[in-house]
């Protein structure tokens, strides 16, 4: 998919600069780079580098120290979203006039023809790619029917709703998974644990995004005391995994009971530090809707400051096999998750 750009630039005297003449270059710092999941990744590296948390994976393992080797899959949760935004903006002026001005640009994407069952069918066939990724760890994935046979899970998978669909996603939990809710939810999982005998309780949820923004911004100011202030935007329509998190749960024991700070609770509630980019193309096409701009003056009140910021809109149309593509590029990720536990 070619990648569309909106660019921005705000002249704030009568001297324009060139690159020949500009003296000055201030420019916004470069945000974290996603990580890009390939099917050639090894598995446990790309987990380190996406959660960037060795200690919190370091302790997965040591709660895990002597829980046998079954695994349940409590909560398998996707959100897709189909209203998504990224812009830039930067700031400056020129520092003999005491003004400084800004500068931003923003593209909102819409998503089209994604069902409520095709999320549903996205996260059932993730948590079937869990369970074939665990297995393959040397794990047995305990059946649903089991963790239904606890009665506070149960009520948590008959209250879920899913699929869910708000203005801007539309979200599904895998069937017979759920989400638990209240102050304290987690505590349901780590006495789902218990009731199963000490097993890890797995609690995943991805948030997947359709598009890409790449914002940059810049000042430059000329030798014969001209400047300009500028803002870039990149964006094209890519899929990623935007957030997520893999939350481990134990038993922490009756008689230990839930103290936080005390080191007895045992809950491993690990977020994704890093956006994570998939290989699949999502978009039939993509098309601009239209833009909206506020300006001032170029002429000598701008040297006075001001402010201003071009919009564009785009909607995106979904390949037809939509839930097929995602679902495929998805079933790697299964594999990473499978190594926040040790290998049997």
């Amino acid at each position: 998919m070619e990648r569309a750009s909106v660019k921005t630039l705000l002249i704030l005297s009568m001297f324009l600069s060139t690159p020949a003449m500009a003296g000055l270059f201030n420019r916004e710092p470069e945000p974290p780079k996603p990580v890009l999941l390939e099917a050639k990744t090894e598995r446990a590296a790309l987990l380190k580098q996406v959660v960037d948390n060795d200690s919190a994976l370091d302790k997965v393992i040591q709660d895990q120290s002597g829980t046998g080797k079954q695994v349940a899959l409590g909560k398998v949760h996707v959100t897709v979203l189909t209203d998504t935004s990224g812009g830039a903006s930067h700031s400056g002026g020129l520092a003999s006039f005491g003004n400084r001005t800004t500068v931003g640009v923003e593209a909102n994407y819409k998503l089209l023809g994604v069902t409520p069952e095709d999320v549903q069918a996205i996260a059932d066939k993730f948590y079937a790619d869990l369970k074939a990724a665990f297995t393959s760890q040397g794990y047995e994935v305990l059946a649903p029917e089991k963790l239904l046979a606890d009665a506070n899970f149960k009520e948590v998978v008959a209250t879920t709703k899913s699929p869910e669909v708000s203005g801007d996603y539309i979200a599904a939990a895998a069937k017979q998974t759920g989400l638990p809710t209240g102050i304290l939810q987690n505590v349901k999982f780590t006495d789902l644990s218990e009731t199963l005998g000490n097993v890890p309780v797995i609690d995943v949820d991805l948030s997947l995004d359709f598009a890409e923004f790449q914002g940059s911004g810049q000042t430059n100011h000329s030798l014969f005391g001209g400047s300009t202030v500028e803002a870039n935007l990149a964006h094209s329509a890519r899929l990623s995994i935007k957030e997520g998190h893999i939350n481990v749960f134990f038993s922490a024991g009756h008689n230990e009971g839930i103290q936080l700070g005390n080191g007895t609770i045992r809950i491993n509630m690990i977020p994704f530090k890093h956006v994570i980019n998939l290989p699949g193309d999502i978009a039939a096409g993509v098309e601009e809707k239209g833009s909206s701009a506020t300006d001032i003056a170029w002429s000598a009140i701008a040297v006075l400051g001001g402010n201003l910021h071009k919009g564009s809109r785009y909607e995106v149309t979904a390949v037809k096999n939509y839930k097929e593509v995602v679902a495929t590029n998805l079933q790697p990720f299964a594999e990473v998750i499978a190594a926040v536990l040790k290998k049997q």
